[in-house]
């Protein structure tokens, strides 16, 4: 499979499926409401797993697929809000700097943030990724089944194998954002063995985004990982597909 994944600035990452090429960029919306993400490749597929934890390795992906490059922007969501008829709630930073077009979203649950996902999907003629019985904003989503014959995969119940656009796993975030393919190994930070230098904003080599009244923004998120994402810590937390506890 080849998986193409885009940007997190909602809080968390996205990610597409299909047959796409490093740097892509995707638009979305119509008019005034349009938007635009781009992608990074995160290739090597079937690298070794990261065991430096208890419990199971995890970060061993067996495809190719392509990650956001970015965070999802606050003007994002606010026009896919226009656009889609979503209520998508995002957090309040006024006081903290936080508001920009181009900052992060932040405040959005995971349902919302699954909806948000669908909507990608099927904006652009694609099928949603999420299994929704009800319209409520925070409703539950429920697995695909046998009977969903298009959309079933029984490695992961919850993914249709049809979407072009999903929440990244937890697998495939912890490649994207520790895995060294110049090494074959895992970093401690994101591109590096040594901590990051704090920044306020920027995209220099071995910097984040921490410890700031205000996050950056998603284009000033800290220095890229070996991908090319930015963002993939520090600035804001990001959601997964999948959950993990080290």
């Amino acid at each position: 499979m080849f998986v193409k994944s885009f940007a997190s600035g909602i809080s968390y990452l996205l990610l597409a499926f299909g047959s796409f090429v490093n740097g892509d960029v995707i638009q979305f919306g119509t008019g005034p409401n349009q938007f635009s993400m781009d992608f990074v490749t995160v290739g090597n597929p079937g690298n070794v797993g990261d065991t430096r934890f208890s419990g199971p390795s995890r970060g061993s992906v067996g495809y190719t697929f392509q990650l956001g490059r970015y965070e999802i922007s606050r003007e994002m969501i606010t026009k896919a809000n226009t656009l889609s008829g979503l209520t998508l709630t995002m957090a309040d930073m006024t006081g903290f700097g936080g508001n920009g077009n181009n900052k992060p979203a932040t405040g959005i649950s995971w349902n919302e943030a699954a909806r948000f996902t669908n909507w990608l999907n099927t904006s652009t003629g694609g099928f949603p990724a999420y299994k929704f019985a009800s319209i409520g904003m925070n409703d539950p989503i429920f697995p695909w089944t046998p009977s969903d014959v298009l959309d079933f995969d029984p490695s992961n119940l919850f993914r249709s194998k049809r979407a072009n656009f999903a929440l990244p796993s937890f697998d495939e975030f912890h490649k994207a954002a520790y895995f060294l393919p110049s090494v074959n190994a895992y970093s401690t930070y994101v591109n590096s063995f040594t901590q990051p230098t704090g920044v306020a904003s920027g995209t220099s080599a071995n910097t984040a985004v921490f410890s700031q009244v205000f996050p950056a923004d998603i284009n000033l998120s800290g220095g890229p990982s070996p991908f090319g994402a930015l963002g993939l810590t520090g600035n804001v937390a990001e959601l997964t597909e999948t959950e993990f506890d080290f």
